[in-house]
Order: structure tokens, then C-alpha cells, then sequence
């Protein structure tokens, strides 16, 4: 007579299969992270060479347009000079008044011309004026751009998903990320890319 399996048995096949299930979970998720702030770095660095084309033909960056001052050592570094973004900290109307494009869009009249849409953030914010404030990456991760024609600095705000240690600047994350550390966060969840004269701008 043939024997079945006993309740023990079933119980241990199950507890291992659903661990394996979390461990591949798990590592699913890791790698989706992974891949988010790989495209997060790329966005930059696409942003970065599209600002450069534009300061070739007309003799500056654009200038930004946004809500919040720019600051450096907590004082404003001038009147007029502001982030803008497609989150809520730096595009405060609701719907947002800044778009992806043209001449309102986060970073002024860059797209479609020397890139063809600016992005936003793999997570997603939102883009249109038809899109509402949601939840709290909706307020404050986005990519930001500030800019006085002369100077700029580019950002990833508090949106880097796989950063170890005290900030990005620390050796357990990849060169990568270390190499375009915010020095005006180094404890943030934030990664930036700017001209000599900007890398101390916050908000």
C-alpha cells in the first residue's frame, strides 16, 4: 500500500517554497531599484549634454523658473533665481504649471529642441496639468533644475533607491553614484550634476 505525505511533511515542502518565494521577491525588487537609479543617472547625464548644446547656440543655460529660492549656506543667492520641477516642492500650483516641454516646462525651452521630452522620474510625477498631487514623491522627488543663465545645477531630489551608508559619497555605493554626490546634501538621498560655480546651490 502506498503511503502518503505526512502533515509535517506538507508543512515543511510549504515553508520552504514560500521562502524561496520571498527571496526571489526580494531580489526582484532590489534589481528594479538597482535598474531605477541606473535610468535616474542616465536621465542627468542626457539632461547634462542637451544643456550644454543649448548653452553652444545661445551663449547661456535656460534660465529656471519655479517656485522655490535658490540658496547657498542657507541665504538666497538672488531674486528670480528658483528650482523647477515637476514635483509639488518645486511647482506648487495644482495641477502643476510646469510641464515637459516648451516653454514652461521645468527646465525652459530645452525640449523638444535639444532633447525631445524632459523626463521625469521612473516612479513617476506628474507631467500634465490634467495629473493631481498624489503622495509624498509627488511633493518632494523629482528631478530639479536651477539655472541664472550662467551657472546651473541638475538634480535627482530624494529620489536614489539603493544608497548605503551615510549618502551617496560614501565607498559602499558604486562609483557611479559617488562620482555626482549633491556636496550642498552629501547625507541625501540626492544626486546631482552642475557647473563650478553651482555646487553649493540648494533650496
Amino acid at each position: 500500500m502506498k503511503k502518503g505525505f505526512t502533515l509535517i511533511e506538507l508543512l515543511v515542502v510549504m515553508f520552504i517554497i514560500g521562502l524561496l518565494a520571498s527571496l526571489v521577491i526580494v531580489n526582484v525588487n532590489n534589481s528594479r531599484k538597482t535598474a531605477r537609479d541606473a535610468k535616474r543617472i542616465a536621465n542627468l547625464r542626457s539632461l547634462q549634454g542637451a544643456l550644454e548644446q543649448y548653452n553652444d547656440k545661445n551663449g547661456s543655460y535656460p534660465i529656471s523658473s519655479g517656485n522655490v529660492g535658490v540658496k547657498v549656506s542657507g541665504v538666497l543667492l538672488s531674486p528670480g533665481v528658483s528650482w523647477g520641477g515637476l514635483c509639488r516642492t518645486y511647482n506648487q500650483s495644482n495641477p502643476p504649471g510646469l510641464t515637459s516641454s516648451g516653454s514652461t516646462g521645468w527646465i525652459p525651452n530645452l525640449a523638444p529642441d535639444f532633447i525631445s521630452v524632459l523626463p521625469q522620474d521612473p516612479k513617476g510625477v506628474p507631467a500634465s496639468n490634467n495629473q493631481q498631487y498624489t503622495n509624498d514623491l509627488d511633493f518632494h522627488g523629482c528631478y530639479a533644475y536651477a539655472s541664472d543663465g550662467k551657472e546651473y545645477k541638475l538634480k535627482a531630489n530624494l529620489q536614489m533607491e539603493t544608497i548605503c551608508g551615510t549618502g551617496p559619497s560614501d565607498a559602499c555605493n558604486s562609483t557611479s553614484i559617488r562620482e555626482i554626490y549633491d556636496p550642498a546634501a552629501p547625507t541625501s538621498k540626492t544626486v546631482s550634476l552642475y557647473t563650478s560655480g553651482a555646487y553649493l546651490w540648494s533650496e
